[in-house]
């Protein structure tokens, strides 16, 4: 029997190898059937401008929030979604202005992870993927050697967690560009510089409002949530390390007996730190 669930074993191994070497991620085939376009556009709240850089992390085997925290939410940018796909309609800014409309749909396993992504036209592929395989300049790209970005100046980001999440929750918002550019940014410093980095500490804190238990486990699921982000964007998971130090270490004192005015004052208390260490 033991024999027998090892051979099993082996071959779902082999079968999820042999799945993710033949998907195609980011590419176009015409025979993928996407909704129509022109009848999805006008129940979409609102049209949002794709990040490359985000499009270009997206990988099988991402779950359903990891696919969240890198091209949006569903619930505002995606035109159709079943159990097994998202399709998202976005658009590119073109240099000379005009700006390009794609379609993107992702397709989820049984297991409801990243089986593979298409765009809906080959202008939306080429767009991201400039200059094709075999170009000059993309031989010339290969060879010239990878310059590490810069680290930030100082070791640490700190991130009020208004910005973040919602009240009493531990799941990411839909971020301001601005917040997610700042995160963005600094994952993509932490994965260029990961010969030379040794460790990330991610530490959560509320303010003192609420039991300590409950705090606790709040501060130490926002840190946990700021890990899959940083994961997703392909820092290194095992240099992650998380702590939850609920109303710990505050960084403002406030004595307001107005509960609106004392959760407002005790704000700054209420962040997410990331702290990097070189080797």
């Amino acid at each position: 029997m033991q024999k027998f669930m090892r051979k099993l074993g082996l071959m779902s191994l082999l079968i999820g190898l042999s799945a993710s070497a033949f998907a195609t991620i980011n590419g176009f085939d015409p025979s993928i059937q996407f909704p129509q376009k022109d009848k999805a556009i006008p129940f979409l709240k609102t049209h949002f401008y794709a990040n490359e850089s985000d499009l270009n992390d997206m990988a099988v085997g991402l779950t359903r929030e990891q696919v969240r925290l890198l091209v949006g939410s569903s619930q505002l940018h995606a035109s159709t979604v079943t159990k097994h796909s998202i399709s998202y309609i976005f658009k590119f800014s073109e240099l000379d202005k005009h700006e390009l409309v794609c379609q993107y749909l992702i397709q989820f396993d049984d297991q409801q992870r990243v089986s593979g992504s298409y765009f809906d036209s080959q202008a939306c592929v080429d767009h991201l993927h400039p200059p094709r395989p075999g170009d000059a300049k993309s031989q010339e790209a290969e060879a010239a050697p990878q310059v590490p970005m810069p680290l930030p100046e100082q070791p640490k980001l700190s991130l009020p967690t208004n910005m973040l999440f919602g009240f009493n929750q531990s799941r990411l918002k839909d971020l301001p560009e601005s917040v997610k550019d700042t995160l963005r940014t600094f994952a993509d410093q932490l994965k260029s510089n990961d010969a030379t980095l040794e460790s990330v500490t991610i530490i959560g804190y509320t303010d003192r409002i609420g039991n300590d238990a409950y705090n606790a486990q709040l501060s130490t699921a926002r840190a946990e949530t700021i890990k899959d982000y940083l994961v997703v964007r392909g820092v290194d998971a095992a240099k992650i390390n998380v702590i939850g130090k609920g109303s710990a270490d505050p960084v403002v004192q406030c004595t307001e007996t107005n509960k609106k005015k004392l959760v407002a004052c005790l704000a700054p208390n209420r962040r997410v730190d990331i702290e990097f260490k070189q080797k």
